[in-house]
């Protein structure tokens, strides 16, 4: 497949991605709007620059694509559906239509499940990804990629069904960590 169209299959993802930021973005600007801006809950924040950084890698890892010869619908639809379950992560945390005074902390733990439901989810989808283009690729993740993806798949699980406060600050902190730290280490800053 030629680049040009790879650049025609992309733009469709590259909308759905680019809506997912900008209504993150949206949403963290709401906080700016003076006496009826919503109330700010640090781990909703955390959760946004975290959840904007994970767009922007899969928006960049997405490139990889490029040097893909043959692409099938079944392989697009896989792709967009993962832009797709990213956009959604952004709808969670910033509901459309929100009312003067919105309590973001009260909503972040009566929506979490959906969140953290969505987070593990496109982390089984994401292992399934890997092992689906064979050893090979199995192996050039590495042990700190396995590591990593089972973490992204039980982590949002547990996170899914605990209401504790402390536990949410700790882990929206240790998953935007664990984010860079792949992130890093997938581009071959933090390699031996």
């Amino acid at each position: 497949m030629s680049v040009d169209q790879f650049a025609y299959l992309s733009v469709l993802i590259s909308i759905i991605m680019g809506l997912g930021i900008t209504h993150l973005l949206t949403g963290l600007g709401r906080f700016l709007g003076g006496s009826d801006a919503p109330r700010v809950f640090w781990v909703h924040v955390v959760w946004t620059m975290n959840i904007i950084l994970y767009q922007a890698f899969f928006w960049w890892f997405t490139f990889k694509w490029a040097d893909l010869e043959t692409w099938t619908f079944g392989l697009f639809l896989f792709v967009l559906a993962y832009a797709i379950l990213l956009y959604l992560l952004a709808v969670i945390l910033y509901p459309v239509g929100l009312p003067a005074g919105f309590d973001f902390r009260d909503h972040f733990y009566r929506r979490r499940r959906w969140f953290f439901f969505v987070l593990a989810f496109l982390s089984i989808v994401d292992m399934v990804d890997t092992v689906l283009k064979g050893p090979e690729n199995v192996g050039g993740v590495g042990r700190a990629g396995l590591i990593f993806l089972a973490s992204s798949m039980s982590g949002p699980v547990v996170a899914a069904f605990v209401r504790r406060p402390v536990f949410h600050k700790i882990y929206s902190v240790y998953w935007g960590v664990a984010l860079i730290s792949w992130i890093l280490y997938s581009q071959g800053v933090l390699r031996g």
